[in-house]
């Protein structure tokens, strides 16, 4: 398994541009999971940069497999990896899949993630 960095610099509105981090996990040369995240100063704290994961996607056909649960995992420890070199103190997932919570849920507990509010959706 190779994970592939992709840096970016994303602009979320016209008064600041945050750092972006992406990473693909490709097999034999295919993609089969990604990770997109933001580095940077958390909105209510100064000076504290804070890693937000947006997406840690696997594909269906690996999801369940233990090679999808080595796939995510080595993904997230890249992740950590480059914010502990960056000096972040603090890194948040957004959830927002809604399907088999269940076993996200215990992914993240396994792996030292503690829960902090939740995600809410509304149909517009």
């Amino acid at each position: 398994m190779m994970i592939v960095p992709i840096y970016a610099k994303v602009s979320f509105d016209t008064t600041k541009n945050k750092p972006a981090l992406g990473l693909v996990a490709k097999i034999d040369g295919k993609a089969i999971d990604f990770s997109y995240a933001t580095i940077g100063e958390y909105f209510i704290g100064e000076n504290d940069k804070i890693v937000t994961i947006i997406v840690l996607y696997v594909k269906s056909e690996i999801r369940h497999s233990l090679m999808g649960g080595k796939v995510a995992l080595k993904l997230f420890k890249v992740v950590k990896q480059i914010a502990k070199k960056e000096k972040v103190k603090h890194m948040l997932t957004h959830v927002i899949s809604g399907a088999n919570i269940s076993l996200t849920d215990r992914f993240f507990r396994k792996i030292g993630a503690k829960t902090l509010g939740g995600n809410y959706a509304f149909k517009l």
